[in-house]
């Protein structure tokens, strides 16, 4: 599910990121561009504020996107909302198309 369109210009460089809510996942990611790219996981909300510090900049806005004020003290970012898809939403792990749950579900998503 596309959230919306993330701008920012951290360190002198403008970046422009789609981010996308996964609900839904199986196998292992890849690296696709090994010289940019060290290595791709997968994680809970809960393990996000204890990776190692600092997360890649346009990564660490877009999961504040999807779960605002997990990482603060990030730079500023211009999130250009898209609109919802036609259609029931996929259920999630925390909530369900008609009730979203409530900011800090362990495994849940958040309005933006």
């Amino acid at each position: 599910m596309l959230l919306g369109t993330l701008c920012d210009d951290t360190h002198g460089v403008t970046r422009v990121s789609e981010v996308a809510r996964i609900t839904h996942y199986a196998g292992r990611p890849t690296v696709r561009e090994p010289e940019n790219i060290a290595r791709w996981e997968w994680h809970t909300p809960a393990d996000l504020r204890h990776l190692p510090q600092p997360l890649f900049t346009p990564t660490a806005q877009a999961l504040n996107v999807v779960w605002p004020g997990l990482l603060p003290g990030l730079p500023a970012a211009h999130l250009t909302p898209r609109p919802p898809a036609p259609g029931p939403r996929p259920r999630d792990v925390c909530g369900s198309p008609r009730r979203p749950p409530p900011y800090g579900c362990a495994a849940g998503w958040s309005r933006t």
